[in-house]
C-alpha cells in the first residue's frame, strides 16, 4: 500500500472515529436531560418499581445499541419511549406476575403518557423562554420563590422590602408569564396554549 492511499485510510479512519465520538457525545447528553422522564414513562406503565428498574435498565442497554439508529434533530423523547415501550411489552410477556393493565390499555396510556409528556416539555420550554425575558429584579425573585424555595417572609428579609411588596410583585411577574406564555402559544398555533 501506498503512502498515500495509507495516510487516506488513517484520514478516513480519524473522521470516522471522531464522528461516531460526537454522535456519542451527543446521545449521552439527551440520555442524561431524558433518564428521569423515560424512568417515569416505564414505571407508569409497569407500575412496579422493580419491575420498573429491570425495564429501564435493558431500555439504556437497548437504547446504547441502537444510538446510531437515532436521528439527529428527531425527538429523542419518542424515539427513546418507542424504545422503552417494547422493552416493557418484553418484561410483560417473560414476567410472571400480575399485570395491573391489561394488552389492551397499555398501548392506549403509552400514547397518552407520551402525548401528555410532549405538551408538558413544549410548555417547560415556552416558560423558560418567558423567564429569559424577566428583569434582571424579577427573575431574582422568581429564582428566590420558586427554585430556592424561600418563603415571601423570607425574601422580604433578604430583599429589605415589605412581605406586601414582595406578594405583590409576584402577583405581577406571574400575571407577565402568562401573558407571555399565552402569545407564545398563540403565536405558535396553540390558540392561547403554551405549545
Amino acid at each position: 500500500m501506498s503512502a498515500a492511499a495509507e495516510a487516506a485510510e488513517i484520514r478516513c479512519k480519524v473522521d470516522t472515529f471522531h464522528n461516531e465520538s460526537t454522535l456519542d457525545d451527543e446521545f449521552i447528553s439527551l440520555y442524561s436531560r431524558y433518564s428521569r422522564r423515560i424512568y417515569s414513562f416505564i414505571l407508569a406503565l409497569t407500575v412496579y418499581s422493580q419491575d420498573a428498574d429491570d425495564v429501564f435498565q435493558n431500555t439504556s442497554l437497548a437504547l446504547w445499541k441502537k444510538r446510531g439508529d437515532f436521528a439527529p434533530g428527531s425527538s429523542f423523547w419518542a424515539w427513546s419511549c418507542q424504545i422503552a415501550y417494547y422493552e416493557v411489552l418484553r418484561h410483560r410477556h417473560n414476567t410472571k406476575r400480575v399485570k395491573v393493565f391489561s394488552d389492551v390499555v397499555i398501548p392506549q396510556f403509552a400514547a397518552h403518557l407520551l402525548a401528555n409528556e410532549e405538551q408538558a416539555s413544549l410548555a417547560e420550554q415556552s416558560l423558560r423562554n418567558c423567564l429569559e425575558r424577566l428583569s434582571v429584579e424579577d427573575r431574582r425573585l422568581i429564582e428566590l420563590r420558586y427554585f430556592q424555595e424561600q418563603a415571601p417572609k423570607q425574601i422580604a428579609q433578604m430583599e429589605s422590602r415589605s412581605v406586601h411588596s414582595v406578594y405583590r410583585a409576584l402577583s405581577r411577574i406571574h400575571e407577565q408569564l402568562h401573558r407571555c406564555i399565552y402569545r407564545i402559544g398563540s403565536v405558535e398555533g396553540g390558540h392561547g396554549r403554551a405549545t
